[in-house]
C-alpha cells in the first residue's frame, strides 16, 4: 500500500507456516525494485498462553487522510477455529522510525439477514487480560452499519 511519499509496505509471515508464525512488514521506496530490512514484526507468542498464538494473515490499507493501517488475524495453534482480526495504525508511516499504535481487537457481525445491522467490537489485550474493558474507547458493542430504510429483501 502506497504511502503519501509513494512509499510501498508488504508484510509476510515468517519463523513457520505453523503455530509459531509471525509477521514481518518491510517497505520500499522504489515501487518495489529493493526492500528494507524488517521495519515491524508483529510476533503474539506468548507463555502466559495456553497454546501458541499466531499471525497468520496481514493487509495494509492507507486511508484518506494518510494513516497507514495493518489488519492481521491471530489464531490459536495455527487455526483450531478460534481467530480474530486485529489492527495497528501508524499516523507517520514515511517516518525514519514510525510509531505505530497497541493492537487492537475488531470483529464485526450480527444477525444481517434479519435486521441488517453489523456491529464492531473494538478492545486491545489489555482489556482481555483485565478480563474487562480498561483502556480508552474500547467498547463491546458499536453499530456500523444500519440498513436502508427501502432496502428490498
Amino acid at each position: 500500500m502506497l504511502t503519501k511519499l509513494k512509499l510501498l509496505s508488504a508484510a509476510w509471515i515468517g519463523g513457520e507456516d505453523g503455530p509459531k508464525a509471525f509477521m514481518v512488514a518491510a517497505t520500499s521506496d522504489d515501487n518495489g525494485e529493493t526492500w528494507s530490512k524488517p521495519r515491524l514484526v508483529i510476533d503474539s507468542l506468548s507463555s502466559s498462553l495456553p497454546l501458541p498464538r499466531s499471525v497468520i494473515i496481514g493487509n495494509f490499507w492507507t486511508d484518506p487522510n494518510g494513516k497507514l493501517w495493518l489488519f492481521f488475524d491471530q489464531t490459536m495453534n495455527h487455526y483450531d477455529g478460534r481467530q480474530g482480526v486485529w489492527v495497528i495504525t501508524c499516523k507517520n508511516p514515511d517516518a525514519e522510525k514510525p510509531l505505530w499504535s497497541v493492537n487492537v481487537y475488531i470483529s464485526y457481525d450480527r444477525n444481517r439477514a434479519k435486521d441488517g445491522e453489523i456491529l464492531m467490537a473494538r478492545f486491545t489485550e489489555n482489556d482481555i487480560l483485565a478480563k474487562a474493558l480498561v483502556t480508552p474507547g474500547s467498547k463491546i458493542k458499536m453499530l456500523i452499519s444500519r440498513p436502508l430504510k427501502n432496502r428490498k429483501k
